[in-house]
C-alpha cells in the first residue's frame, strides 16, 4: 500500500485485495455506523456525508458541486439537479452528468423514482423532473488550463476579462 501512495504501480491483486471489502471490514463498518447513529440523527449524518462527499470533477460537497456542475448555491438547485447530484455519490466518475449524461439521466432517473416511491415528492414531480435532459458540453480549455464547466452555461455570470472584483465586505 505504501507503494501506491507514493505514486508506484501495484498489480492487480495487490490492487484488488487493498480495495477487497473482507468480512471483517464490513462488521467494523456496521459497527461504527450503529455507533455513529446513536450520537448523530439520521438527518445530520446525511448533512455531514452531503458536505464532505466527493461528487467527482473536483468538487467535494454539495455546495461545490452545485458550483461546478450548475453555477448556483445548492440552496438554489432545482429537483432534477438535485436528484442528479445525489445519484452521482454512487460512482462520481462513471456518473459525471458531463461526461456521461446519459448514465447520470438513468441514476437521477432512479433517485427520483425512490423519492417518489418514499413520498418525498409526487409521482408528478418525478416525471416532470425526469423530463430535463442531461446535456454533454464540450470540453474546452483556457491557455493550458481546463475552463471550468457548468451544464447549464447560460446561467455562468463572470466579471469581464481583466475586471477588478471588489470585496464586498470593503467600503
Amino acid at each position: 500500500q505504501a507503494a501506491i501512495e507514493a505514486g508506484g504501480e501495484a498489480s492487480e491483486e495487490a490492487r484488488a485485495a487493498l480495495t477487497a471489502r473482507s468480512w471483517k471490514r464490513k462488521i467494523a463498518e456496521a459497527h461504527l455506523a450503529a455507533e455513529l447513529e446513536k450520537q448523530m440523527s439520521k438527518d445530520d449524518i446525511l448533512t455531514g456525508y452531503l458536505n464532505v462527499g466527493y461528487f467527482g470533477s473536483g468538487a467535494y460537497g454539495i455546495q461545490a458541486a452545485a458550483r461546478r456542475y450548475y453555477s448556483v448555491d445548492a440552496d438554489k438547485l432545482n429537483l432534477t439537479q438535485a436528484a442528479t447530484l445525489a445519484g452521482v455519490l454512487q460512482s462520481p466518475v462513471s456518473l459525471d452528468p458531463r461526461l456521461n449524461p446519459e448514465r447520470s439521466a438513468g441514476r437521477r432517473d432512479q433517485v427520483l423514482n425512490a423519492m417518489a416511491n418514499q413520498g418525498m415528492i409526487t409521482s408528478a414531480q418525478a416525471q416532470a423532473a425526469r423530463f430535463h435532459p442531461v446535456r454533454r458540453l464540450e470540453h474546452r480549455t483556457q491557455g493550458d488550463r481546463p475552463a471550468q464547466l457548468a451544464l447549464e452555461p447560460e446561467e455562468l455570470r463572470l466579471p469581464p476579462r481583466g475586471a477588478r472584483l471588489a470585496d464586498p465586505g470593503v467600503r
